[in-house]
C-alpha cells in the first residue's frame, strides 16, 4: 500500500490535523519524503485541512462535555496552531454557558449544592472539564438559582 493509500484510508475514517496524519504515516514506517510530499498533495486538493479538523474536533467534544480550555489544550496537542485554535473556538457555534449549566445538571442532578464543599467540588468539577472561571461560577450559579 502507498503512503497516498494509507492517507486516503485514514483521511476516509474521520479527519486529522496533519500532525496525527504525520504521526500515523511515520508509524507505518513510510519514508518522511514521501510523507511530506503526500501532506503537502492532500493538502493542495483540499483533502487535509487543520482548520476543518478543529472544527470537527470542537463539535465532537463540546458534545461529550468538554469546556474551551480543555479542548484549545487538546488542538495544540494535535498539532494546530494558536490562531487556528482561537479562530475555530471563537467560530463554533456553541454555547459555553449553556454547556456548562448542562454539564453540571447531568452530573449533579437540579439539586442545589448542600454546603460549601459540595459547591466547590461542582467548582472542580467543571474546572477539570476546561471550563473558565466566568462559565463555572454562572453555572453553579444558574443550578442555585433553578
Amino acid at each position: 500500500m502507498s503512503v497516498q493509500e494509507s492517507a486516503l484510508r485514514l483521511l476516509a475514517r474521520r479527519e486529522h490535523s496533519e500532525l496525527e496524519l504525520k504521526r500515523k504515516l511515520i508509524a507505518r514506517e513510510f519514508p518522511l519524503h514521501e510523507i511530506d510530499d503526500c501532506l503537502e498533495s492532500l493538502k493542495r486538493d483540499n483533502l487535509l485541512s487543520n482548520t476543518r479538523f478543529a472544527a470537527c474536533f470542537i463539535r465532537a467534544q463540546a458534545a461529550l462535555g468538554k469546556g474551551p480550555e480543555r479542548i484549545r489544550h487538546l488542538l495544540f496537542s494535535r498539532g494546530l496552531s494558536q490562531e487556528t485554535v482561537i479562530s475555530s473556538l471563537l467560530e463554533a457555534e456553541i454555547d459555553w454557558h449553556e454547556l456548562a449549566r448542562t454539564v453540571v445538571q447531568k452530573k449533579f442532578g437540579l439539586v442545589q449544592p448542600e454546603s460549601l464543599a459540595e459547591k466547590v467540588k461542582r467548582e472542580k468539577f467543571l474546572f477539570y472539564r476546561g471550563f473558565t472561571e466566568d462559565l463555572v461560577r454562572s453555572a453553579i450559579d444558574a443550578a442555585i438559582e433553578s
